[in-house]
């Protein structure tokens, strides 16, 4: 059994709200967008420090935008690389569509702007519901299809050269003890299955949990933050999702079962392993002061990740 997750679903994030931003950086905003901003709601969610929030202009036009200053150039690249591949996905991706982006200069500091099309909805409701659940697996099992083969114009890494990093984390997870000592005899052997022969057939999003995810108010499911996609199985996201259903008391065997998506069930038992491996270790990570959140939910994501796991192989 998982215990109910801590985290305050909706608000772990610590954001600058709009007037934080120097003058400039708004002017710019509203030069791009075409008008007077006249709110701004910043958007609670995520585990990154940078600047998001759902804007509305003086004609009532809506927009979402992103910025960050090089005190987080990581942020300034990850934001790029987010506008970069989305203007590669197919259209048939339903991810929000970029209106702008722009680097340039205040004060000597750098800073990174990107505008999307803002999408009337909201994220799931946690703890899952099934019907939700359901119409996101759903979103997630078509988007593997849409994007298999891959979209050209990138050299798009593996998931397991993204993951390669992480290939000792089952030693020094054996070497303290930090799982039960089943758990780790067959966590270890599955995880180098997958990294060994995993196919790279699909883009996948990477990141894929449900404040990744836009319910809209018409019931079509959205994907956001395209940030670090990759190639892997076509099946990924759907399985990364189903850990918090999980987690949250769902039948995800089923839920996943009724996509269809799985054809190598051992190597979505090395993908969890990988998974159990790599959340283990990040939960024991120093706490990091601007994602107050982050390692707690890393090390719930490790106890649903690995009781599922565990009811999976026995």
């Amino acid at each position: 059994m998982v215990p109910p997750t801590p985290i305050p679903v909706g608000a772990t994030a610590l954001r600058p709200v709009w007037t934080d931003l120097p003058a400039q950086v708004r002017q710019e905003i509203q030069t791009l967008a075409g008008g007077e901003v006249v709110e701004a709601r910043s958007q609670g969610s995520g585990f990154t420090p940078g600047f998001a929030s759902r804007l509305v202009l003086a004609d009532g036009q809506r927009l979402f935008v992103k910025a960050a200053s090089s005190a987080y150039p990581w942020m300034i690249e990850a934001y790029q690389a987010e506008v970069d591949k989305l203007r590669l996905l197919p259209a048939a991706v339903p991810a929000p569509p970029v209106i702008f982006d722009r680097l340039f200069q205040v004060d000597g500091e750098d800073w990174l702007i990107a505008g999307f099309t803002d999408i009337d909805g909201r994220p799931p409701l946690r703890p899952w519901r099934e019907e939700e659940a359901r119409d996101v697996l759903r979103c997630a099992a078509d988007l593997g299809r849409t994007l298999t083969p891959p979209p050209t114009g990138a050299d798009w890494i593996g998931l397991d050269i993204e993951f390669a990093q992480n290939g000792d984390d089952w030693a020094a997870i054996a070497e303290h003890g930090w799982l039960p000592a089943d758990i780790i005899e067959s966590g270890a052997p599955l995880a180098r299955d997958f990294l060994g022969r995993m196919p790279r057939t699909t883009l996948i999003h990477c990141d894929l949990r449900d404040d990744n995810v836009i319910i809209g108010s018409d019931g079509r499911v959205h994907v956001c933050d395209w940030n670090f996609p990759v190639l892997g199985p076509s099946w990924t996201d759907t399985v990364t999702l189903a850990i918090s259903m999980h987690g949250d008391g769902l039948d995800a065997e089923r839920l996943l079962a009724e996509t269809g998506v799985v054809d190598d069930p051992a190597l979505v038992d090395g993908f969890l392993a990988m998974l159990l491996g790599y959340f283990t270790m990040a939960g024991r990570r120093p706490e990091v002061d601007n994602s107050p959140y982050l390692r707690t939910h890393q090390r719930w994501y490790a106890d649903a990740t690995g009781d599922w796991l565990r009811r999976r192989i026995g």
